[in-house]
């Protein structure tokens, strides 16, 4: 069973992709933990465009807020992660300018959560070794929506 599984098992939406790697999936998995992809510059161009709304209001508001920070990894929850899987969690309503984010502190929290007008997003990273050395990386997001 992936880890996956364990925190969202049934879902509105899925989408799965994968690649070949010609590295060692420990190395893989090293890698997912450690980007930043808020670092990325095409990601950070499409989050500053999905977060200008909710920016511009605050500006021509003058509501004297602060603007936030820049949405990225460090909003996700690393809800698990063994040899060969890495399972991040995040429960929000994205719909909202401020995606509307509930603040989950682990996997146990994640699993249990079921509120009614929330989405429930989970992504994960899982490697397989193939037979000609190379690793098969497969990421799955899914997302189940709390009616």
């Amino acid at each position: 069973m992936a880890l996956i599984d364990k925190y969202v098992p049934a879902f509105s939406f899925n989408e799965r992709h994968a690649v070949l790697v010609d590295a060692p999936g420990d190395k893989v998995l090293d890698a997912i933990l450690g980007f930043r992809p808020e670092d990325d510059p095409f990601f950070r161009a499409m989050i500053v465009l999905r977060e200008l709304p909710m920016r511009t209001a605050r500006v021509f508001g003058g509501d004297g807020q602060v603007s936030p920070k820049v949405f990225g990894i460090d909003d996700f929850t690393l809800l698990e992660h063994d040899d060969r899987e890495v399972v991040f969690g995040l429960v929000g309503q994205f719909w909202r300018p401020d995606f509307g984010l509930a603040r989950i502190p682990d996997g146990a929290a994640f699993a249990a959560f079921q509120r009614a007008g929330f989405v429930k997003l989970a992504l994960n990273f899982a490697t397989d070794a193939q037979s000609d050395g190379r690793i098969r990386l497969t990421t799955e997001t899914r997302a189940f929506a709390f009616a």
